[in-house]
C-alpha cells in the first residue's frame, strides 16, 4: 500500500529549546557559547506493518532526542511517530495524541488509526523510547528464549526465579555492550519526549490519551508544564499513588468479586458456578499443594495457585469471552482439570501473563518496561492467602529489577494535581486498575470525570461500542464540560458464561 503523506509530514523540523528551558546550552569542548545540540523531527518512509494497518491518509517520521538529556554530546535516540488524518483532513484543530495502551508496548496502529476519521481530528501516535520502532529497542528476546522454562516448573522454584533474572541480565549486559543506557529510559525523559514532539510539529495544544498503564506517562507529562494539553483521556488508568506490584492482589480480588457478582445474577451461571470466589480460593489452595503438570504443543507447562491466580486476572481483564469462562476455568481446576489454564501459560513469551495485560496482543519491550517502572515498585512485598504465590513475594518482577539495575523501595511519585480537564473511564472487571485509587487519584483533578463501565476489564475502548466513542469524541468538543454515557452504558450486556444455561 502506498502512503498518501501528510503536507505537513514532509517537513523537517528543528526547534531550539533553550527558550524553553528544556534544552542544554553548556558549550561543547573549546568554549563556544553555541548550544550543542536541539531535538528535531523528520519525516520518515512508513515501515511495512504500518502500510499494511493503516488505511487513512498518514505519514510517518522520527523524533531525535538526547538518551540522557543532562549530557549534551551523549547519544542520541530516535522514537517513532505515525500522523493520521480524516478523509478530506481534519475538521477539529487539536489533534489526538497517544503514546500507546501499556507502558512497553507500541501503539496498536491499524486498530487505532480510525480515531481520526470518527474524532475528525488529526491522530499522532508516539513510540514510547526503547519501544517499537523507535532506536534502540530495549527488548530482551534474551526472556523469550527461556520462556518455556518459565512455566516448567513452579513460579516459587529457584530455577524459575534464576532462569528470569539471568535472561534479565543478560539482556542489560548486550545493551550496555552496546552503548544503551537503560537508566536514561525514565518515565521523566519519555514524557519531555512528548513535548520535544509538539515543539517539533510546531503544535500549540493537543488532546491526550491512554488506554492502559501508558497513563502513567501521560500523567507525569500533564502533572508538569501542561501549557498544551488541552484534555485528557484516561482508559484504565495506573496512577502512580501505587506501584504496579502491591496493586496487583487487591485489583484481582476486586475484578473477580465484580464477575462472580454478575454470575450470582444470572441463573444459568449460578447455579452450574454458585460461588465463584471461594471455588478459586479451593482450586489455588489444592494446586500449591499437589501442582498439575500438562504438556501443550510440546511445551511442559506447570500449573500451581500462582500459575492459576495469573491466568484468572489475565480472563478477566480481557475481552468479554475471556471474562465469561473465568467460572468454568475455575470450577474446572478445582475437579483438577487445569488444561485451559495450561494452554493461557504455554503461549506466554515470558513472565507476561498476569503480571501485564494486553499479553500477546503487543510484543512487549520488557527493558523500556523495568526502566519505567522498577523505580516506582516496594522493596519487598508480603501476600496473603490464595493470592501470595502469584502476586506476593513470589513475584517475580521484584527480582528482575534487581536484575536490570534499578533498585525497588524508592519513594512513590506525589499524586498527580492538574486543572486539566481529564476523562477517566475503568471497566468492572479490570484487574490492572485499582478502582479505589483511581476514585482518590481523581480528587486531586478539580476537572476530573470518572466513569465506571459495567461488565467490561481493561480498555473499555477495546469491546467495540460505538457509543463508548461517540460520547469520548463528543466530550473532546467541550471538555470543560461534564460527560455523557449514561445511555450507552445501559446498552452494554454482561458476558456470556461458558457452560452455563440460561
Amino acid at each position: 500500500m502506498r502512503s498518501r503523506a501528510l503536507a505537513a509530514g514532509a517537513v523537517v523540523l528543528a526547534i531550539t529549546t533553550a527558550c524553553t528551558g528544556r534544552g542544554s546550552t553548556e558549550p561543547p569542548p573549546g568554549g563556544s557559547s553555541k548550544a550543542t545540540f536541539a531535538p528535531s523531527a523528520a519525516a520518515a518512509k512508513c515501515p511495512d506493518d504500518i502500510e499494511s494497518s493503516v488505511l487513512g491518509p498518514h505519514a510517518c517520521g522520527y523524533l531525535t532526542v538526547l538518551e540522557d538529556r543532562t549530557r549534551p554530546h551523549g547519544p542520541k535516540i530516535r522514537l517513532f511517530y505515525l500522523r493520521v488524518q480524516p478523509e478530506g483532513g481534519p475538521t477539529e484543530p487539536e489533534p489526538i495524541t497517544s503514546v500507546g495502551q501499556e507502558i512497553g508496548q507500541p501503539p496498536a496502529y491499524g486498530s487505532n488509526a480510525g480515531i481520526a476519521a470518527s474524532s475528525g481530528r488529526e491522530l499522532i501516535l508516539l513510540d514510547q523510547r526503547g519501544v517499537g520502532h523507535s532506536k534502540p529497542s530495549l527488548a530482551c528476546p534474551e526472556v523469550d528464549e527461556v520462556a518455556g522454562e518459565l512455566v516448567a516448573h513452579p513460579l516459587s522454584s529457584a530455577s524459575v526465579r534464576n532462569a528470569f533474572d539471568e535472561a534479565v541480565s543478560a539482556c542489560q549486559a548486550r545493551l550496555a555492550e552496546a552503548g544503551v543506557h537503560p537508566g536514561s529510559h525514565t518515565l521523566a525523559a519519555a514524557a519531555q519526549d512528548l513535548e520535544d514532539l509538539r515543539h517539533a510539529l510546531g503544535l500549540s495544544s493537543w488532546n491526550l490519551m491512554a488506554w492502559g498503564s501508558a497513563s502513567r506517562l501521560l500523567l507525569e507529562y500533564a502533572g508538569g508544564d501542561n501549557q498544551g494539553v488541552r484534555a485528557l483521556v484516561l482508559d484504565a488508568p495506573r496512577f502512580p499513588e501505587l506501584d504496579p506490584v502491591s496493586e496487583a492482589e487487591p485489583d484481582t480480588r476486586e475484578a473477580i468479586g465484580a464477575l462472580a457478582e454478575t454470575c450470582g445474577a444470572s441463573k444459568g451461571c449460578t447455579r452450574q458456578y454458585p460461588h465463584v470466589e471461594r471455588a478459586l480460593s479451593q482450586a489455588a489452595a489444592a494446586l500449591d499443594r499437589s501442582p498439575i503438570t500438562s504438556s501443550v504443543h510440546g511445551r511442559t507447562v506447570v500449573v500451581d495457585g500462582g500459575a492459576l491466580m495469573r491466568v484468572v486476572r489475565h480472563l478477566v481483564s480481557g475481552d468479554q469471552e475471556g471474562a465469561g469462562s473465568v467460572p468454568q476455568v475455575v470450577y474446572r481446576a478445582l475437579r483438577g482439570n487445569v488444561r485451559s489454564v495450561a494452554q493461557e501459560l504455554a503461549g506466554d513469551p515470558g513472565m507476561c501473563v498476569g503480571y501485564l495485560p494486553r499479553c500477546g496482543e503487543d510484543p512487549t519491550s520488557l527493558g523500556a518496561y523495568l526502566s519505567f517502572t522498577c523505580s516506582d515498585a516496594p522493596a519487598s512485598l508480603e501476600g496473603s492467602g490464595v493470592y501470595t504465590e502469584a502476586f506476593g513475594e513470589a513475584d517475580p518482577y521484584l527480582g528482575a529489577c534487581r536484575a536490570w539495575g534499578v533498585e525497588p523501595g524508592g519513594d512513590h511519585p506525589a499524586p498527580v494535581r492538574t486543572d486539566v480537564p481529564v476523562l477517566v473511564l475503568r471497566g468492572a472487571y479490570d484487574a490492572f486498575s485499582p478502582l479505589d485509587l483511581v476514585r482518590r487519584a481523581a480528587a486531586n483533578m478539580p476537572n476530573a470525570h470518572v466513569v465506571l463501565v459495567p461488565h467490561l476489564g481493561h480498555d473499555v475502548f477495546q469491546y467495540g461500542y460505538d457509543c463508548l466513542r461517540d460520547a469520548r469524541n463528543t466530550w473532546f468538543l467541550h471538555p470543560q464540560d461534564a460527560p455523557d454515557f449514561a445511555a450507552c452504558l445501559q446498552t452494554i450486556h454482561p458476558p456470556t458464561f461458558r457452560g452455563s444455561s440460561a
